[in-house]
């Protein structure tokens, strides 16, 4: 796993996109594959993040990180999952209007990690009741590059 991991992040290419010239701020993702395998990324309408102001720094993540969820471990959902298969490419964009404000004003210098899964795996609606030690086991985690505003 180890080495597909090593493949899917060589090949993969997470970015974030702020646009300032357009009226409010918007924060957009941007995943392109361009790996031999599908990926699958979690589909997150408010993904988890963690802010560090002794640092200035703000991390989103999208998919499950022990170091988010592992006291809670029990009670993840895995979320819907969209495929992006070689050669593609798929974007979307942040909605929490307060977070990307806080970008701006506290300056963070911003990053993003996504777990992708190297398979599809179904929603869950139910606490518990998902795979997730298969997903854990069947993933990799790509990051994008930080920035500051």
């Amino acid at each position: 796993m180890i080495e597909i991991c090593k493949s899917v992040v060589e090949s993969a290419t997470l970015t974030l996109n702020l646009d300032i010239v357009s009226g409010a701020p918007r924060l957009r993702f941007h995943v392109t594959n361009r790996g031999r395998i599908s990926l699958w990324l979690p589909i997150e309408q408010e993904p988890s993040y963690r802010e560090d102001s002794k640092a200035n720094t703000l991390t989103i993540f999208y998919g499950y990180f022990d170091e988010l969820y592992r006291t809670h471990r029990e009670h993840y959902m895995l979320p819907a999952m969209q495929e992006v298969r070689p050669g593609q490419e798929t974007g979307w964009e942040l909605e929490n209007a307060t977070l990307i404000a806080n970008i701006f004003r506290f300056r963070y210098r911003t990053q993003a990690r996504v777990r992708v899964a190297l398979r599809a795996f179904p929603q869950s609606r139910t606490r518990g009741a998902q795979d997730l030690d298969g997903y854990l086991k069947e993933s990799c985690v790509i990051e994008s590059a930080a920035f500051v505003p």
